[in-house]
């Protein structure tokens, strides 16, 4: 690995650390189950989440993997599923209705988490959304009124049924999803790309994306604001 990768995937690293202390997002009683979404930087963070949870030997984690019934999603099954044999961790794969949308891929994904979580008594979902997705998802919150997905800090609230006592965490809010697929340096599928890039939201995230490389540091700013925003709004909500 060059040094400059190692460096940034220290970076990377470091920072989903922080976010973890700070949230408190993982604690020795946690069962956790690690939602992975058919898209590489899901892939990519599982890589990352897994050795870092290697240092919380108590937290019990099962890997999720939901995605499309497709044979087209064989190579990212095998990816994930090498990255957990590494770790001798079991990777579960659950199908989920197709969709070329991103937003709606969450969605069922994120759905048939929680239906596991509450059968299987698991008290939380580890989602990797990064900093522009969860950007994207605040801003367009207003739009789509998806009310199972309103961010707030690094938790998703959720409105359904089977989501009582579980908390949707988001241990990578301070990573952009580039950093984290130069970081881990997993390979681009085109069912992947297709999927992020069919929605307007994939079209936000590149505007959003497009404004950080202009001025570094944006997505950072609006982050901070709708964490404030989310905190005035629906603290009572937590």
């Amino acid at each position: 690995m060059a040094y400059c990768t190692l460096c940034l995937r220290n970076a990377v690293e470091r920072s989903i650390k922080k976010t973890i202390r700070r949230l408190e997002l993982l604690s020795p009683t946690d069962r956790i189950i690690a939602l992975v979404r058919p898209c590489v930087e899901d892939i990519c963070f599982l890589s990352l989440f897994l050795e870092i949870e290697s240092e919380f030997r108590m937290v019990k984690v099962k890997p999720l993997l939901a995605v499309p019934s497709s044979p087209d999603y064989d190579l990212l099954y095998s990816t994930a599923n090498s990255i957990c044999k590494a770790h001798k961790i079991e990777l579960h794969r659950v199908k989920i209705p197709s969709s070329r949308s991103c937003l709606s891929c969450t969605s069922n994904a994120m759905n048939m988490a929680l239906k596991i979580a509450k059968r299987a008594n698991y008290n939380k979902i580890v989602m990797p959304v990064t900093l522009d997705e969860y950007c994207s998802l605040a801003l367009a919150y207003p739009v789509i009124s998806q009310r199972d997905m309103r961010p707030l800090r690094g938790l998703l609230l959720s409105a359904l049924p089977q989501s009582s006592n579980r908390h949707l965490a988001l241990p990578a809010i301070e990573v952009l999803s580039a950093e984290l697929i130069a970081a881990v340096q997993i390979p681009e599928t085109p069912q992947a790309c297709s999927m992020k890039s069919s929605s307007w939201i994939g079209k936000l995230r590149r505007l959003l994306l497009d404004l950080e490389g202009q001025r570094a540091g944006s997505l950072m700013g609006l982050l901070r604001t709708l964490q404030k925003i989310g905190s005035l709004l629906f603290t009572e909500a937590i």
